[in-house]
Parts: structure tokens; C-alpha cells; sequence
């Protein structure tokens, strides 16, 4: 029989001490001096932890939507640039890309690429569509003169048939130099 009726068939030895129930503390079968979230002699992070940051860094907080919305619509400006609306959309994209690299560079915020993105798509939607109204507006002028003398002749020639036949032969003449 034993003298320690803790642990019979022990000869009255107690087992070394191990460490107490639920302390996870260590990682097992690693040395005691690689615990989880510790580092190890060349200074890499143990356990798969992210390093925390330092007392009065900010992480991010927020999400990138205006980065994202910003991008979103400098390409539909960009696209859209053929005609007035990505124009709008482009000043839209412009005015969310800019409150978002704000955002980013405050530290609330990620996405500092894709806001950028929204602000040159923007910027070219805008300058797209500005160009194509210049384009239309002159290309109107132009023509303004032939559509005065196409009106005048069409007015002198009346119900003549072949006088109106010759307005038109005229007039596509003098528009697309015939």
C-alpha cells in the first residue's frame, strides 16, 4: 500500500507540479520562453497574432464606401463623359474622392488609392464632356449660316418641287462640302 492515498502505487511521491488547469498562457510543446502573441530571438511575431498598436496610435476605423463610391462614379463619368450627365457624375466622383482622401489621411478611413482613382476619373469625365458640348457648340455655329439659307430658300422656292429638291442639294453641299 501507499503512504500517499492521493496518489496510490506512487511510494508516497508527488508528481512535479505542472502548470495549473486553464493556464494557456504557453503554447504547447514550445519552450517557456515562446509564449502566444510573443515574439522570439530575431523579433518575429509568435502565434499568428497581428502586432497591436503602440498607446496613441490610431488605427482606421471606418470603411472606404466614398473611396469606393467615388471610384464607382469617376468611371461612370469617365464612360458617361459623351454626354452631359458624366459631367455631373464626374463632379460628384470629384467631391467624394476628395472627402475621402481626407478621410484617409485623418486615419478613419482606408481606400486612399481607390478615392484617387475617382478623383482623375472624375476630372476626365468633366473634361470629356466639356470638350464634346465645346465640339457640338461649334460644329451648331458652323452650320448656323446653312440652316438660315437652307430656310431662306425653302421659303422663296415655295410648292416647287425641284426648287426645294435643289435647297437640299445645297444646302447638304454647303454642310458637308460637297
Amino acid at each position: 500500500m501507499s503512504d500517499n492515498p492521493q496518489n496510490p502505487g506512487q511510494g508516497g511521491q508527488n508528481p512535479p507540479p505542472g502548470p495549473p488547469p486553464g493556464d494557456w498562457s504557453q503554447a504547447p510543446g514550445q519552450p517557456p520562453s515562446q509564449q502566444w502573441g510573443g515574439q522570439d530571438q530575431w523579433g518575429n511575431q509568435g502565434g499568428g497574432y497581428q502586432p497591436q498598436p503602440q498607446y496613441g496610435q490610431q488605427q482606421p476605423q471606418g470603411g472606404n464606401g466614398m473611396a469606393i463610391a467615388a471610384l464607382v462614379l469617376g468611371i461612370l463619368g469617365f464612360i458617361g463623359g459623351f454626354f452631359v450627365v458624366g459631367a455631373l457624375l464626374g463632379v460628384v466622383a470629384i467631391i467624394l474622392g476628395f472627402i475621402a482622401r481626407g478621410k484617409v489621411k485623418r486615419g478613419e478611413a482606408t481606400g486612399g488609392g481607390m478615392a484617387l482613382a475617382g478623383i482623375i476619373l472624375g476630372i476626365l469625365g468633366v473634361l470629356i464632356a466639356v470638350a464634346f458640348v465645346a465640339l457640338g457648340a461649334a460644329l451648331f455655329n458652323a452650320a448656323e449660316d446653312n440652316f438660315d439659307s437652307f430656310a431662306d430658300c425653302v421659303e422663296q422656292a415655295g410648292n416647287d418641287q425641284a426648287a426645294l429638291d435643289a435647297c437640299g442639294q445645297d444646302f447638304t453641299e454647303d454642310l458637308f462640302g460637297e
